[in-house]
């Protein structure tokens, strides 16, 4: 008699281990079996592993979408923690498409984790999204959501988008059953003045962490062939009040400019130019100079001057307009509050006027202070327009600049802020005594060709209080005193030559602006990165300045007659330039060629012999837009390279490493756009 078999066969077209991790899906009427095949079949790509990305790809992950994307430039930083459930504390530092990769393949070894870590931009967005189904949109700002809006529809992909701010969540799905897409609904970007992101506003860490399950909810449906609930809905989320919202949308619209009848868009354009805003939430100088008016650079001062101005006890008020909310959190000691709400009514100007002395002949100059520079700009122009009698500045950067460059001690509360003097005549009156030897620590790179194969940084020790205040000082002090062979470049010292860039503390600055006391115990200072090194903290620039004269940095072509002044004789003398015109040059003509900017560049450190840099581009874009050159056309056919121009993927290095606040990847975006509208019109 034969032994009866007692084993079976799973005919799932599942693993058995699959059977088994999805046997609750299974049991699901809506998904069951070939539900549940058709998620392992799916391709799933999320783009921004945040606050919204991390929750949505943990759920889809879960449900065992066979192939999932993650797409992220960013690194994982502490103050994600609180949202972005994916990442953790030994994690920070790392790019955080690596970082969800390495909790999902532990989480769910039966699919495909793919980490794209990289900027999503125009060039690259149709061969990254092409290979996935449908696209969750977890990004953070407008130009990512207009580039993926366009991707989606040229592709014929589902987009699921949602957003979260506060305590405010948003859901839809665009693109698809005849719904309309986000260009239907806005078909122009709001300005950046209007937009409020995380890094302003703030968000409940729970908040995106629904919205992203929603998302992930969503495409699961999708994907399993159940279908979208949110086609031609908006849902709204109040966490405040626990409510959930659903509001219809309009149809696809016939006139839109990608999904309609007769689309003008055809292919993906720049979208840091069409939205005037880069394509990050990130504080960056470039971000926040979009949403802020723009006031006189010579206004404009940096931290490290203002801190010049705190230590020299020199009289002056420093007006802080931040929210009181914001007050509470940190402030400067010295500093007089009023919010800039108050500012505009007359018991907030009056207070102002008397701290300020306004009506005296000798009124106190007022140092406008926020937390990034945006509302201190704004209370700038505020006491401009009343005719405020003393003279007012802007903090650069604002508190957060402050933190950074200077006061990095006794800052994390309000009780352990800056103790700044109070300015009083009285107390200008005072001379600052030290107490005694102020030690610190200096890590100096070192090399000599001659003798060494490698280098290695060398540990000065030197006295604050027997020095001047800056990094270039510092590196002075040790070569009189110390080691007079250690080689270095400098100049004017005043931040105007740019001889001095140097990569200080892991950022490359100039070491005349840098304040040496960064209220660490040791500073690191290294040459520019990704140069070779000629000795010691000099860098070989020869190939950067090669570049530079490449793009004949003159001006050129044939230039009328009716271009010049004519002196009295006849004689030709100088250009003519109207004031509209000049004021194109603003943002261009600052650049001081430290090359701080390409060398925070990754796309430059791995093409330096073909890509142009930012530093160089910038320069190229400065005499394109002026209005005395006659030489455009030769000027784009020189940067119309896959290489020269393109290689810019807009992370926004080079606008956070710039010394003078420059945004050199605004002024390469309108190069990328010049060349294209050209080749749109030949």
């Amino acid at each position: 008699m034969d032994t009866p078999s007692y084993s079976f066969e799973y005919k799932l077209g599942l693993p058995a281990e699959g059977i088994e991790r999805y046997s609750r899906h299974l049991l699901v009427p809506e998904v069951g079996v070939n539900g549940q095949v058709a998620l392992a079949a799916a391709k799933v790509v999320v783009v921004g592993v945040g606050g919204l990305g991390c929750p949505a790809a943990l759920y889809l992950a879960g449900a065992g979408i066979g192939t999932l994307g993650l797409v992220d430039y960013d690194v994982v930083e502490v103050s994600n923690l609180h949202r972005q459930v994916l990442h953790t504390t030994s994690r920070i530092g790392m790019n955080k498409a690596a970082s969800a990769k390495a909790y999902l393949d532990d989480y769910n070894p039966l699919i495909e984790v793919v980490a794209h870590e990289l900027a999503l931009t125009a060039a690259n967005a149709l061969d990254v999204l092409a290979d996935y189904d449908i696209i969750l949109d977890a990004s953070d700002n407008v130009a990512t959501r207009y580039l993926l809006n366009d991707a989606a529809i040229l592709l014929g992909k589902v987009l699921v988008s949602g957003s979260a701010l506060k305590l405010e969540g948003q859901a839809t799905v665009y693109g698809c059953d005849g719904g309309p897409c986000y260009r239907c609904l806005y078909p122009k970007p709001p300005p950046p003045s209007a937009v409020t992101n995380c890094s302003d506003g703030g968000v409940l860490g729970v908040v995106p962490g629904i919205i992203g399950s929603i998302q992930a909810l969503e495409a699961v449906k999708i994907a399993a062939g159940i279908g979208p609930s949110l086609s031609q809905k908006l849902l709204f989320f109040d966490a405040s009040r626990m409510l959930f919202r659903v509001a219809k949308l309009r149809p696809r619209s016939q006139d839109c400019a990608v999904c309609g009848e007769s689309p003008s868009v055809t292919s993906l354009v720049d979208y840091v130019q069409f939205c005037g805003a880069a394509a990050t939430d990130k504080d960056t100088p470039a971000s926040d100079a979009a949403r802020g008016p723009r006031i006189d650079q010579a206004r404009n001062v940096a931290v490290a001057d203002y801190a010049a101005v705190v230590a020299a006890g020199t009289p002056h008020v420093c007006l802080d307009v931040r929210i009181a909310l914001q007050h509470d959190i940190c402030a400067l000691e010295h500093a007089l509050h009023i919010p800039l709400r108050d500012l505009a009514t007359s018991d907030g100007m009056a207070k102002l006027r008397t701290a300020a002395r306004a009506d005296s002949p000798s009124p106190l100059p007022v140092y406008t202070l926020c937390r990034r520079g945006i509302a201190s700009r704004r209370a700038l122009v505020l006491l401009d327009d009343a005719d405020f009698a003393a003279p007012v500045y802007n903090i650069d950067g604002g508190l957060k600049a402050w933190k950074r460059d200077v006061a990095t001690q006794g800052f994390t509360s309000a009780a352990k802020a800056f103790a700044g003097p109070p300015f009083s005549e009285a107390s200008a009156d005072k001379a600052v005594v030290p107490d005694g030897p102020k030690l610190r620590q200096f890590d100096v790179y070192r090399f000599n060709p001659d003798t060494d194969e490698d280098g290695a940084t060398v540990t000065y020790t030197v006295d604050l209080n027997d020095c001047g205040p800056m990094v270039l000082d510092v590196i002075l002090k040790i070569k009189d005193t110390q080691d007079s062979s250690l080689a270095f470049r400098r100049s004017c010292r005043e931040g105007i030559c740019g001889s001095c860039a140097m990569n200080i503390d892991g950022k490359n600055t100039l070491a005349c602006l840098c304040p040496a006391d960064n209220g660490k115990s040791k500073m690191t200072i290294l040459p520019l990165p990704h140069l070779y090194v000629v000795k010691d903290l000099v860098g070989d620039l020869s190939g950067i300045y090669e570049q530079y004269d490449s793009i004949e940095p003159w001006i050129q072509g044939d230039i009328p007659d009716s271009a010049y002044h004519i002196g009295p004789n006849g004689e030709k003398r100088e250009l003519l330039q109207s004031q509209a015109d000049r004021a194109k040059l603003d943002g261009l003509y600052e650049c001081i060629l430290c090359f701080c900017c390409s060398t925070s560049c990754p796309s430059y450190w791995w093409n330096p012999d073909k890509y142009l840099g930012p530093s160089i581009l910038l320069q190229a874009y400065r005499w394109i837009a002026d209005s005395r050159d006659h030489a455009t056309e030769k000027r784009l056919d020189f940067l119309n390279d896959p290489f020269k121009l393109y290689r810019c993927h807009q992370i926004m290095n080079c606008a956070d490493a710039c010394p003078k606040g420059l945004n050199p990847g605004a002024a390469i975006a309108k190069a990328k756009q010049l060349v294209a509208q050209r080749a749109a019109t030949a």
